[in-house]
């Protein structure tokens, strides 16, 4: 490559740091690629733990109060608004045996918001998909595909079917069970 760093008996500390702590706007890193495709293989980004069993392969920490709720910000960002086809992310832990691939969690007590929203916001006939899919596929087993808990006073479950999100009529099920 045309730069390559190697560090190979380094055990701590950092073996490259870039810093920028006056940037108000810009980039401090960018890797970018133009023209045509990658072909059928390549990595704009290779991130390889090799046998690694403890650690974090990537991490991403703000310690400020982050407010920016703008469509194009976030922490982690993933855009492909040309895509029409493919996986735009994927998670895979094929010989997992406990733990998650995904844990979302806040210890929030204030929270008015989302801690995920799934959403198609297309208007359009050619719209025929799921929202969400979720299956237990497998035919030995004894796997729950839906699992849901409320501790508090509020509905465990609601189902609106009028397009909005404040349904009068909607179908749901309250903390009591009814």
């Amino acid at each position: 490559g045309l730069i390559n760093i190697t560090a190979n008996s380094a055990t701590t500390g950092r073996v490259q740091t870039i810093s920028a702590n006056a940037l108000t706007s810009g980039t401090a890193l960018n890797i970018a690629k133009t023209g045509g495709s990658l072909l059928t293989a390549g990595e704009l980004v290779n991130v390889d733990m090799g046998a690694s069993t403890v650690g974090s392969g990537v991490r991403i920490t703000s310690t400020g109060a982050y407010t920016d709720v703008a469509v194009d910000a976030g922490l982690l960002n993933l855009t492909a608004n040309s895509a029409t086809s493919g996986n735009i992310q994927r998670m895979n832990a094929n010989v997992l045996t406990s733990g998650r691939i995904l844990d979302i969690q806040s210890s929030s007590t204030v929270l008015t918001g989302d801690l995920q929203r799934i959403e198609l916001t297309g208007s359009g006939a050619g719209n025929t998909g799921n929202a969400l899919k979720i299956g237990v596929t497998g035919a030995v087993g004894t796997a729950t595909a839906l699992n849901i808990t409320n501790a508090n006073t509020g509905l465990v479950f609601r189902a609106n079917d009028d397009g909005t999100y404040t349904d009068t009529t909607s179908f749901f099920t309250d903390a009591a069970g009814n």
